[in-house]
C-alpha cells in the first residue's frame, strides 16, 4: 500500500515541517547529480532557512541511485523518492511536491541547465509577498527551430487555452507556497498534466524573474520536440476545454463562409470548373473531419482519466522513500 498523497500537517509539529524544500525529478543524471547537489548545498547553507532536498529518481536505468544513496548517507536533508518504473517527468514532480515539508518549494530540472544561484532571487520575491514566483528564459542555448520556436508557439496556445499569460509557461524553475499544493490530491489532472503549471493556476499573486538556461553540460536530455507536444496535449486535457470548444465554433464557421464564398464565387464567374469544385469541398471536408476526430479524442482522454480516477488507479508506485 502506498503512502499517503500528502502526509497530516501537523505530524511531528514544529520539527516536521522545514522553511524551504527544492524538489528536483532525475530521470538517468548520474553525470549531473552530483555536481547539482554540492552546487544547491552550497547556496541553501549560506541562508539562516531549513531546507531539505527532495529529489525523484523516476526509474533510472543507471547510476544516478546509487550515486543519491551514498549523498543521502552523507546529508540528513535529503530525501530520495524512488519510483518503481518510468513514470515521466510531469507525474515524479508531482511525488516530490506531495511529499515536500518546506513552507515554500521550488523545483527545478536536474540537468543543471539552470542555476541554484538564482534561487536566492526566488525566495526573495516570494518574501515580497508573491504566492508564486516563475523563472522565464530570455536567452536561451538551444536551437531555434528544434526549441525556442516550438516553445513560444506552445506557451501562446497554453496561455490562450488556459488564461494564464506568462512570459516562459514552461519553465520548470518555479518556486511557490506550500498553500497551493493542499488539496492537489484532488485533481487527478495536476500530476497528469503538468503540476506546476496547475499550482501557478491557482496562485493569485504570481512573480516573474528573468533566469539563464545554459546549454546541458553532461549526459543526453530526455527532452525532445515531442515531449513539448505531450505537454500541450496534456494541458488541454488537463484544464476546461470551453476555449477549445469557442476555437472548433470559430473554425467550423470560418470553414462554411469560405466554402460558401469559394462556391459562390464559381457559380458567378466560373473561376473552378464543376470537377474542382468537388475536390475543393471534399479537401475541406476532410480537413474539418479531422479537427473534430482531435477534439473527440481529447473529450475521450477526459473521460478516460476520470473513469481512472473513479478507481483509484495511481498516477505513480513508489517503491522506496530515504529520508
Amino acid at each position: 500500500k502506498n503512502p499517503p498523497l500528502i502526509p497530516p500537517l501537523d505530524k511531528g509539529g514544529d520539527s516536521w515541517e522545514v522553511d524551504i524544500s527544492v524538489v528536483i525529478p532525475l530521470f538517468n543524471e548520474e553525470k549531473n547529480v552530483e555536481m547539482l547537489s554540492h552546487t544547491l548545498i552550497d547556496v541553501l547553507s549560506k541562508g539562516k532557512e531549513s531546507f531539505e532536498i527532495v529529489y525523484v529518481d523516476d526509474g533510472s536505468t543507471d547510476k544516478t541511485l546509487q550515486i543519491l544513496k551514498a549523498l543521502h548517507e552523507k546529508h540528513n536533508f535529503m530525501k530520495i523518492i524512488k519510483l518503481a518504473r518510468n513514470f515521466g517527468q510531469q507525474r515524479a514532480e508531482s511525488a516530490g511536491i506531495r511529499y515536500a515539508r518546506g513552507k515554500i518549494i521550488i523545483t527545478m530540472d536536474g540537468d543543471l541547465q539552470y542555476n541554484p544561484q538564482d534561487i536566492p532571487r526566488f525566495l526573495k520575491k516570494i518574501e515580497e509577498g508573491y504566492d508564486a514566483v516563475i523563472g522565464y528564459r530570455e536567452s536561451r542555448k538551444e536551437g531555434f527551430f528544434t526549441r525556442r520556436l516550438p516553445s513560444r508557439i506552445a506557451n501562446i496556445i497554453m496561455s490562450f487555452l488556459s488564461g494564464v499569460h506568462f512570459k516562459d509557461i514552461g519553465c520548470p524553475f518555479i518556486a511557490f507556497r506550500r498553500e497551493l499544493k493542499e488539496g492537489i490530491e484532488n485533481y487527478g489532472e495536476a500530476g497528469e498534466g503538468n503540476t506546476s503549471f496547475f499550482i501557478l493556476w491557482r496562485a493569485s499573486k504570481i512573480g516573474e524573474i528573468e533566469i539563464d538556461a545554459s546549454r546541458r553540460e553532461s549526459g543526453r536530455t530526455s527532452y525532445r520536440f515531442t515531449s513539448l507536444f505531450t505537454l500541450l496535449l496534456e494541458i488541454i486535457i488537463a484544464f476546461s476545454i470551453r476555449p477549445f470548444q469557442i476555437f472548433i465554433l470559430v473554425f467550423t464557421g470560418a470553414t462554411a463562409m469560405f466554402l460558401s464564398i469559394v462556391l459562390l464565387l464559381s457559380s458567378i464567374f466560373r473561376l473552378i470548373p464543376p470537377t474542382g469544385t468537388l475536390y475543393v469541398i471534399l479537401s475541406f471536408l476532410f480537413f474539418f473531419a479531422g479537427i473534430e476526430l482531435v477534439a473527440l479524442g481529447i473529450i475521450n482522454e477526459r473521460i478516460s482519466r476520470m473513469t481512472s480516477r473513479l478507481q483509484n488507479k495511481p498516477l505513480y508506485i513508489i517503491e522506496n522513500i530515504y529520508e
